[in-house]
This record gives C-alpha cells, sequence and structure tokens, in this order.
C-alpha cells in the first residue's frame, strides 16, 4: 500500500520540478528592446533595425509589452500595452497645449490635432463631441 503512494509524490515531486526548471528557462530567454520603444522583440524581427537591447524575457515582460509582429514568448497572458492602438483618438495631458489654445484631440496618425480648440472647451470643430 505505501508504493502507490510513494510513487505519486515522486511524480508530484518531479512534476513541480520540471514546471520550476520551464519557468526559470523561459524568464532568461534573451528577448530585444529598442531604444524608443514600448515592446520587447525576438531577435528576427523587422523593428529592430535601429537599435537592440538584448534583455532578459523575465524583465522585459515587466517593463514593456510583447511585439504583434514577431510573437515573442511571453511569461504573463495579460499585458497592458504601453501604447494605445493606431487609429484611436485619446487627450493629450501636455499642459503646454492646454495653455496655449491647442485642441487636445490626437489624429489618427497619432500626433496632436493642430487646429485651435474651440472656446470653452479642449477640442477643435472636427474633436468638439470627443472626450
Amino acid at each position: 500500500m505505501r508504493r502507490p503512494v510513494t510513487r505519486l509524490a515522486v511524480a508530484l515531486v518531479l512534476m513541480v520540478a520540471f514546471a520550476a526548471m520551464a519557468l526559470a528557462q523561459s524568464a532568461a530567454t534573451t528577448v530585444y528592446v529598442t531604444k524608443t520603444g514600448a515592446k520587447y522583440h525576438t531577435a528576427s524581427c523587422r523593428y529592430l533595425s535601429r537599435s537592440q537591447i538584448p534583455m532578459a524575457l523575465g524583465e522585459a515582460s515587466k517593463r514593456f509589452g510583447p511585439c504583434s509582429v514577431c510573437r515573442p514568448p511571453s511569461l504573463n497572458a495579460t499585458v497592458t500595452p504601453a501604447v494605445p492602438a493606431a487609429g484611436s483618438t485619446r487627450p493629450v495631458t501636455s499642459s503646454k497645449a492646454v495653455a496655449s489654445g491647442q485642441c487636445q484631440a490626437t489624429t489618427k496618425k497619432g500626433t496632436q490635432c493642430s487646429r485651435r480648440a474651440k472656446a470653452g472647451s479642449p477640442y477643435c470643430w472636427q474633436h468638439g463631441g470627443e472626450q
């Protein structure tokens, strides 16, 4: 009767050891980041043409999100993107722009709208209904 319990215990210990080794190995995997980017990449990603800074996957996954083009490995399943999706309009929180009377919306290109804001509103005539 003791043998099945011993085998079960050994199997459980081995499974835990293999899981710990796999996690440690994936955390030590090298990924690359750029000087100005908010994503981490594999060595063959096309976005690494100008700068490549090697970093451990564990550290990179804490500070950056995975690239959607090269799809590098990730440690955690839920990563919040540091940069909003292209095409989304969001207010820019620059105090310089607020003082200057410039529209606070972001264009599809990702730059701040260059129009003047309407009186009493942080947005121009085109972005007037957005918040």
